[in-house]
């Protein structure tokens, strides 16, 4: 371990993000050097809790969040630390199956997918016919690419454009492309409007639409439900997830990161798309440990904005949330 976070195990300090994160890579990468294979959950937390055993009070957690507060020891922060970190190390993606080349240079890509991929989407992969097409589809593409760069795009043209080139950015995606790549590939995909008229084309309706129709008619009803179980929430959207995660007994930190200091670049985040939260009208998305947008500033906007990330994506509910995100999606 490096000399600087010894010292501030060894002097009972609270570590900081940028060396728990450190640590946590240190840790995980040394356990899967000796022990090839996934390690399991069981494991994982026996690993955490040997840490915390040791330096229990560089760990202990009592801050409340939505009501709920973290583990005093410690010990399930660090434990999802260390499995998340297991979990990007491990995730792999099945790339796209390549024919050979055709006369023409064509290279043809095909994914096959599974069910959990293609479950609610009506626009999942889109075939691109053609030589042609796809040479003037990826022409398309680098001229978004190159609009972004001038920070001075004409909407009305990128939202064509993207419409235009959707076959593609499906192939990209399901191709297992990561999400760093992606921005560089398709930068305007992450940018609010387009994601939502992404995951509009993918899944036959408007997320942000319905997501808010539906908390305007249900959030009161919810609330008293919740009132009803000594839950009492605050006012808001978030506040009402906050309440149906503390009901179904989940962990809000695989969909919210509460930090309203921007300067913590280095905050610990899920694989899966989460939500950090940094002020009353401020919120960054983050996915695959990424932060995609950082410049949202509606709740309901960041809800529906991580929501569709899930089907954009590829990427399945994280267990910790399953039964809350289930319940949002119907």
């Amino acid at each position: 371990m490096p000399s600087k976070l010894m010292d501030v195990l060894g002097e009972n300090k609270w570590v900081k993000s940028k060396e728990r994160l450190q640590m946590v890579r240190i840790v995980v990468e040394d356990y899967l050097h000796k022990h090839p294979g996934r390690p399991g959950r069981s494991k994982l937390m026996e690993i955490a809790k040997n840490i915390v055993g040791q330096y229990h009070l560089s760990f202990k957690q009592t801050e409340p969040f939505g009501n709920m507060p973290f583990a005093k020891d410690g010990c399930g922060p660090l434990f999802t630390q260390l499995e998340n970190r297991v979990e990007n190390i491990k995730r792999t993606s099945t790339p796209g199956k390549r024919r050979a080349e055709g006369g023409e240079g064509e290279v043809q890509r095909k994914k096959k997918s599974r069910n959990s991929d293609r479950y609610g989407c009506v626009e999942w992969d889109v075939a691109v016919e053609g030589t042609e097409s796809r040479a003037e589809l990826l022409s398309k593409r680098n001229e978004l690419k190159s609009a972004f760069k001038t920070h001075d795009p004409q909407e009305s043209s990128v939202r064509k454009l993207m419409a235009e080139t959707y076959p593609i950015q499906r192939e990209t995606i399901n191709d297992g492309t990561n999400v760093k790549v992606l921005k560089e590939e398709w930068p305007f995909l992450f940018e609010a409007a387009h994601l939502f008229d992404h995951a509009s084309r993918l899944l036959g309706f408007s997320v942000q639409n319905k997501l808010a129709q539906e908390l305007s008619k249900k959030e009161p009803g919810i609330n008293n439900f919740l009132d009803t179980k000594g839950m009492k929430m605050g006012e808001g959207p978030v506040q009402l997830i906050c309440g149906i995660v503390r009901y179904f007994k989940e962990n809000p930190d695989h969909l919210f990161c509460k930090n309203e200091d921007s300067a913590d670049a280095e905050l610990s985040l899920p694989c899966t798309p989460c939500i950090l939260i940094r002020g009353d009208h401020l919120f960054e998305i983050a996915v695959d440990q990424e932060v995609v947008n950082d410049h949202i500033t509606s709740p309901i906007v960041a809800l529906s904005y991580a929501f569709c990330l899930f089907y954009v994506c590829n990427i399945e509910y994280p267990k910790e949330m399953s039964l809350t995100l289930e319940f949002m999606q119907r």
